[in-house]
């Protein structure tokens, strides 16, 4: 649950940038990888890190980065509530994967429990807003399972016996290769990133620095959860996320309406958040049962 708050703050600093800074997917991930490189070679000098399953790792990136240019392109036609959705789908690859790769079992409280978490974080996400384009449908469905053979790799890692630390940090580190390497094979995005670097937005570099340390400390938790609890479990409990989604958003767009992130809030969402508030929470405490 911590990490679903790192990751909502992360999820709503990207719908910021998706909708009133750059809607270029690639172009944005180039700035925010550059970023987190930097992050990541300082961590590199602090952390003690395996050189392991190094091919692996680079292939949980790949699927991470490509994953990430569906889900930022999903920001710009949904309501970052909404794309909560795409962890639904997430959750039950992973508890698939979990079942069918590790041998992991569930409890019939907590079949019950992942149902009830699922169904209100569906329902949240899809009850006050129609997902009515083709489009965002399959972004939806395409954000949420290209990340799940990603976690996979790293569940087996985890359970090869390596650290936390250690598949954490390859993986990120290949998606920010991935994301940084990329935009040079296309002319347009060489040129618009030479265009935000000329005429650099401080709101935009500030976005972005708040993104990094947020997604940084965001997939750092979630990857040590994997580390103390089945992958099924793990993947099913991030459907708490969307609440934190509304919660964060409300706060940016108090704050930051010129730049708010793309969210409707209306005395509708509110009761429907407190309803399918009460069926998530309830689902994820037959989860611990």
């Amino acid at each position: 649950m911590i990490g679903n708050v790192f990751w909502s703050i992360a999820d709503v600093c990207m719908s910021m940038i998706m909708n009133r800074v750059h809607s270029s997917a690639v172009v944005v991930s180039w700035f925010l990888s550059v970023v987190q490189v930097i992050v990541l070679a300082a961590l590199y000098l602090l952390l003690s890190l395996e050189p392991v399953w190094i091919w692996e790792f680079a292939l949980s990136g790949l699927f991470a980065y490509i994953g990430a240019l569906a889900f930022f392109r999903l920001l710009q036609y949904v309501d970052v509530s909404v794309s909560s959705v795409s962890w639904v789908f997430l959750s039950v690859g992973i508890a698939i994967g979990g079942v069918v790769l590790f041998g992991e079992t569930l409890t019939v409280l907590q079949v019950c429990g992942a149902l009830l978490s699922i169904g209100g974080a569906l329902a949240l996400a899809l009850w006050h807003k129609r997902v009515e384009r083709l489009e965002t449908m399959v972004l939806l469905l395409a954000s949420g399972l290209l990340y799940v053979p990603s976690f996979l790799i790293q569940k087996a890692a985890l359970l090869e016996g390596h650290t936390p630390a250690t598949v954490f940090f390859w993986p990120f580190l290949f998606f920010c290769l991935y994301a940084i390497l990329f935009p040079f094979s296309c002319k347009r995005y060489r040129t618009q990133i030479r265009s935000i670097v000329k005429n650099v937005d401080p709101f935009f570099v500030v976005i972005v620095i708040c993104w990094v340390l947020t997604a940084t400390l965001g997939y750092f938790t979630i990857t040590t959860a994997y580390s103390l609890g089945d992958a099924a479990l793990v993947g099913i409990t991030e459907n708490g996320q969307p609440f934190f989604l509304m919660f964060f958003a409300w706060i940016a767009t108090l704050l930051l309406p010129a730049y708010a992130p793309r969210e409707i809030i209306t005395a509708q969402t509110t009761r429907v958040k407190i309803v399918t508030f009460m069926v998530v929470f309830l689902g994820l405490g037959l989860l611990v049962a």
